[in-house]
């Protein structure tokens, strides 16, 4: 009775950040965020960035009891369920056992039974205090710099039961904040991180500073591909090796079929003895047949299918807000304008430094525009002296600004408004990227350049033209306001 009321209330309690045990949330969300967090680490050019996954030590045993109850009533749980709870808590006791024979007992002072099923949703309870501390400090010191993708979720911490990971900026102020509220966290729980099982990982960090953190947490730093909860990760594509454990367990599900199959009608050593009944029909429900046995390979598929139902039809997990893709194709934009940002903004371009590794040593891999710096992404985008004066002229047109960084534009994309507004602003974005590539490849194929001014006024042209989109429209007097200026060009 106490677990089912609990279970009733948790979804409205705990954070998105939290997958386990809480009605509604998957294991899938959490390995999805990772994997899309630790996507940069392995660029030389990527914002300093680092991700802490914390070994938490005997969690359950070392659960302190006095908080735990002041934090249920912190929570506002009234008093008798509070009290109900710590009677369970308190009621625990050990028997000692040697050599098959019982030795007495004693009773506890602290910790969560491991099986009792009202311990993984205390356990669930007790995180969550871990992130709003978290939400506190980071709120309250000014130094505290959010990880890339993070800042409009406000997402600093991932939590599947025990498994912790921590993301922050690599900077001191904010794995600083980090670590003081975690050990304001143990010291109020009883828990406590295991160091030699814990490790940090960093991205686009030199070594000086990556040197000075390391000594700040005082933990090893990581190497990848890590693993978190269960599945290998890394911030590259997955490699032949990883892919091991997934093959292992495709082959443990057929195993298990097999050995379902020898129960059933026996075997002669490697397979099973002569049936006329199919697997597939044995498989059935028993209204339509079958003995309603679990056939392993549908049952996996239909959990990918459950997952892929929960990403398309629930927005208010946290994976889905990180997802940008739908930004890349508003209709708003010209087509071809679409297709070069959804390249750009994914890192697939066929800049210098992918045709280097693809094809193999270039006579040159310096930018084909200003010819001063290597070619890639970051730069052509961001670094280029012509893209810099085209970006700025735009953001003096629109009287308004986009991030100057691939990590901030996935923020920046993921975050913007859905009105008329912003649905100009993205057009004139995505036209921005594809003139920018257009001038490139003129400069690299017939080695000539646009003026900055001829490439501002296409772009210009483009989005006045795309504006007759809303002169059907029912507009608010500030965007037809700006309809009317943009237009006017």
């Amino acid at each position: 009775m106490i677990c089912s009321r609990l279970s009733e209330v948790l979804p409205h309690l705990i954070s998105q950040n939290q997958g386990a045990f809480v009605r509604g949330r998957s294991v899938a969300h959490n390995i999805l965020i990772f994997q899309d967090l630790i996507k940069n680490y392995n660029r030389k050019n990527s914002s300093p960035r680092c991700a802490l996954k914390i070994d938490l030590s005997k969690a359950y045993d070392t659960v302190d009891w006095c908080f735990l109850e002041r934090l249920l009533i912190g929570y506002h749980f009234p008093i008798r369920f509070v009290q109900w709870v710590m009677v369970c808590l308190r009621g625990t006791s050990y028997v000692l056992m040697m050599n098959g024979r019982l030795q007495g007992g004693f009773k506890g002072v602290k910790g969560l039974r491991q099986g009792d099923p009202i311990s993984p949703l205390l356990f669930v309870l007790i995180m969550e205090y871990l992130t709003r501390l978290l939400q506190l400090g980071a709120h309250q010191q000014q130094e505290f710099r959010y990880h890339p993708l993070c800042k409009g979720l406000k997402i600093i911490n991932l939590c599947f039961a025990d498994n912790l990971v921590v993301f922050c900026k690599a900077n001191c102020g904010s794995v600083q904040m980090l670590k003081q509220v975690f050990e304001e966290f143990c010291n109020s729980t009883g828990l406590r991180a295991n160091s030699s099982k814990s490790h940090v990982f960093f991205g686009g960090v030199s070594v000086a500073d990556r040197n000075q953190l390391l000594k700040l947490v005082q933990l090893e730093e990581g190497t990848f591909p890590l693993k978190y909860l269960g599945v290998p990760m890394r911030p590259t594509k997955w490699r032949m090796a990883d892919c091991d454990e997934i093959l292992k367990k495709i082959s443990i599900v057929k195993e298990v079929d097999k050995l379902c199959m020898w129960f059933l009608w026996g075997n002669n050593g490697t397979r099973s003895k002569f049936h006329l009944t199919s697997w597939t029909s044995v498989c059935l429900s028993k209204g339509f047949g079958g003995l309603g046995f679990g056939e392993g390979s549908k049952w996996n598929k239909a959990m990918l299918a459950k997952y892929v139902w929960e990403i398309s039809n629930k927005p208010d997990t946290l994976w889905d807000p990180i997802n940008y893709h739908k930004f890349v194709w508003k209709r708003t934009s010209m087509p071809k304008h679409r297709f070069i940002t959804w390249q750009a903004v994914n890192g697939r371009l066929l800049t210098h430094d992918h045709l280097n590794r693809v094809l193999g040593q270039l006579e040159s891999t310096l930018c084909p525009v200003c010819e001063i710096d290597a070619e890639n992404h970051e730069h052509l985008f961001f670094g280029c002296k012509f893209s810099q004066k085209v970006t700025r002229l735009v953001h003096r047109w629109l009287d308004c600004i986009w991030p100057l960084s691939f990590s901030d534009w996935s923020q920046w994309i993921g975050n913007m408004r859905r009105d008329v507004i912003a649905m100009i602003v993205a057009a004139a974005f995505s036209a921005t990227v594809y003139y920018i590539w257009f001038n490139r490849n003129s400069c690299y194929v017939n080695h000539c350049s646009s003026s900055v001014e001829c490439i501002v006024d296409r772009i210009k042209k483009d989005i006045s033209y795309r504006c007759n989109f809303f002169s059907q429209r029912k507009l608010t007097g500030k965007e037809l306001v700006f309809v009317r200026n943009i237009s006017s060009v």
